[in-house]
């Protein structure tokens, strides 16, 4: 139980790393798919005329 307790936490504290990074950044997962996209690739894109929208699922 403490294991997943702290492998949850560390995914949290991943994903907050991953957002606050400078510079635009995506995560691909191992079927090629975008997993993830930080704020400064959101930011990146929106300064370039494009409209990012997240779908899920």
């Amino acid at each position: 139980m403490f294991s997943s307790i702290k492998m949850n936490t560390s995914v949290f504290a991943a994903a907050d790393l991953f957002g606050a990074l400078p510079l635009p950044a995506t995560l691909v997962d191992g079927e090629g798919r975008i997993a993830g996209i930080n704020q400064a690739f959101l930011d990146y894109a929106r300064q370039r005329g494009r409209n990012i929208c997240q779908r899920t699922g």
